[in-house]
């Protein structure tokens, strides 16, 4: 016999000898037209069967329409088929077939079967022993719940998961009570896959996925029962609803965020993008699968892409994007990129996009804006402080006139006057009574008021330091209060020819500051000991006057007149002045001012 150039003793003689082999020829129909010994032993002799003139008799029900199917594709092509089906000879055991069409002329076609057992003969007869003394075992021992019922629908077995998934017990699911939905399965009937909802007492609802296969007792006869395996999915239902609704919520939010958002993988290609993104640039689904340079402008694309390859060790990047197109107006984009963890994709990046162009330019004005009010702040504070300091010039000088004027007063009026006094008091008639005594003591009273008008006058009138100088000045002051005798004074200082290079108005405010402390330290101090050091610091004059006085607290004594006229008069040339006490620890003040020249007080 030969079979589109093949002989039957030739192809036979490619199979492996060491497995027994079964050999059929059948018609379109099944019709068993030849067969070879063993094929004949083993199922159309065996005591377990009858003869069958058909080979799809011999067939599991659920693989039959498997087994036509690929006979119909064999009658299109030259090449042989193979499938793997369940054939029976008193229990169920799985071969696999290869299957070629035979044409002789315009005779009808007819398939040639070779097939041989995937288990042998010695795992089957072990397989079907175990599971007559273990099925019950077995089967308590998966994970699904298994049932099996007859013909009529009644149930026949059960194991204890099935009972569980119905929320119910072994007694009432052999009796059939709560199990209308089981009607619905009838015998012999092959169901996969079938998802029923059942309702449990108390309202609630359980999602199964059932399986269910016919039993045959015979294989020429119907169905004697059926087996079904129940798994319950409710929770991975309501798993995927909840991801179904999620996703739904997230494509709409991404749909109406008013940024650019985008997946891409490795390549640059598209994976998603929202509706924001496909609307700005004119483009719609079909742009998934293209680089994202073909989308939207080459230049903002290769700005993107190359954020996409410096990700690499980061969680993200933020960062601002500027983009002006050939014929248009500068755009300035936010841009957000970052890995998609998680994705069935690998090197999946994410990104997003705003335009906050307007945005951009509002804030560089206001930018502008603000940095021009510093400008005219820094100028009127400039402006203010000029004019303070010309306030407090003038206040000064002034002051300065006022006591000059005054000083000259008591030196011209009141010191004549005294003088005239003294005078006529010479000349005073020696005859009277206790005559001596009176005139000796008029004679120093007004001596006495002479000394104090004249020290009073000495103090009030602006000192002439071009004559003498400042140290000279200050040398003067520190002998008067050396001759009082209150406390020792001692005065330190810089070479006098660098002190005298200072402006005239700082020589006299320096001068006048020590003459404010002075008088505070004889007011108030009770001090034994007295110290003034005037020195140039680089680019500074550096007065500094300390006594060992009883001190004050400064935290709750209000600055007096005097110490205000230090303070101010310190500022007026932009310098400070710093105060150091405590009760019982003396009092330090230290004044530091420029040592460049200041408009002079007239």
């Amino acid at each position: 016999m030969k079979t589109n150039g093949i002989h039957i003793s030739e192809w036979v003689a490619t199979l492996d000898v060491r497995k027994p082999f079964y050999l059929a020829i059948i018609d379109q129909d099944g019709a068993l037209t030849f067969t070879n010994s063993e094929f004949y032993t083993r199922f159309l002799t065996s005591p377990e069967t009858t003869v069958h003139h058909s080979f799809f008799d011999l067939i599991h029900r659920g693989d039959q329409a498997l087994f036509k199917e690929l006979l119909a594709g064999c009658s299109l092509k030259d090449d042989p088929a193979t499938v793997q089906i369940r054939i029976h000879n008193g229990f169920w055991r799985w071969i696999k077939w290869e299957v070629s069409c035979i044409r002789w002329g315009g005779g009808p076609e007819k398939f040639l079967c070779l097939g041989y057992d995937i288990a042998n003969e010695v795992q089957l007869i072990k397989t079907k022993r175990i599971m007559e003394l273990n099925y019950q075992t077995m089967v308590e021992d998966m994970n699904v719940g298994i049932l099996l019922q007859d013909a009529e629908g009644e149930v026949i077995s059960a194991n204890r998961k099935a009972a569980e998934i119905f929320n119910t017990t072994l007694e009432e699911l052999y009796s059939g009570k709560s199990l209308s939905m089981l009607g619905e399965t009838s015998a012999g009937k092959v169901q996969k896959n079938a998802v029923y909802n059942i309702q449990l007492p108390g309202g609630r609802y359980r999602t199964l996925l059932c399986n269910s296969q016919p039993i045959l007792d015979q294989p020429e006869f119907p169905a004697q029962a059926v087996v079904s395996t129940f798994q319950d999915i409710t929770r991975e239902i309501e798993f995927e609803r909840v991801a179904k609704d999620r996703e739904a919520l997230f494509l709409a939010f991404m749909d109406h965020s008013p940024f650019f958002s985008w997946i891409v993988d490795k390549e640059d290609k598209l994976v998603y993008a929202n509706k924001s993104l496909l609307e700005y640039f004119q483009v719609n689904e079909s742009a998934y699968g293209k680089k994202l340079a073909d989308i939207i402008p080459g230049p903002i694309a290769s700005i993107i892409r190359e954020k996409h390859l410096d990700l690499q060790g980061k969680k993200e990047d933020r960062s601002i994007v500027k983009f002006r197109p050939d014929d248009g107006e500068e755009h300035v984009y936010q841009v957000v990129v970052f890995p998609v963890h998680g994705a069935a994709q690998d090197s999946l990046v994410g990104g997003g996009a705003l335009d906050i162009t307007e945005s951009y330019r509002a804030r560089q004005e206001e930018k502008k804006v603000s940095e021009r009010l510093r400008e005219v702040e820094i100028l009127l504070a400039k402006q203010k402080l000029k004019e303070q300091k010309g306030i407090a010039e003038a206040i000064i000088k002034a002051q300065e006139d006022e006591r000059t004027r005054i000083g000259h007063e008591l030196h011209d009026n009141i010191n004549q006057l005294l003088a005239s006094a003294q005078l006529h008091l010479s000349v005073l008639n020696p005859d009277i009574e206790d005559f001596k005594q009176i005139k000796e003591k008029n004679l120093e009273i007004i001596q006495l008021a002479i000394e104090e008008v004249r020290v009073l006058s000495k103090a009030m009138v602006l000192p002439d330091l071009k004559k003498g100088g400042l140290v000279a000045s200050i040398d003067d002051l520190v002998q008067d209060l050396s001759v009082g005798g209150l406390f020792e004074v001692e005065f330190t200082h810089s070479p006098t020819g660098q002190l005298e290079q200072m402006s005239q108005s700082k020589k006299v405010t320096l001068f006048r500051i020590i003459q404010e402390q002075t008088k505070n330290i004889i007011k108030y101090s009770k001090a034994k000991q007295v110290k003034i050091a005037l020195h140039i610091d680089i680019d500074r004059v550096r007065l500094e006057i300390r006594d060992d006085g009883q001190g004050f607290d400064a935290a709750n004594i209000r600055k007096g007149l005097g110490l205000s006229n230090i303070f101010e008069r310190s500022r007026l040339y932009d310098g400070n002045a710093v105060l150091s006490t405590a009760p019982g620890k003396g009092c330090c003040i230290i004044v530091n001012i420029p040592f460049g020249r200041h408009p002079a007080i007239r």
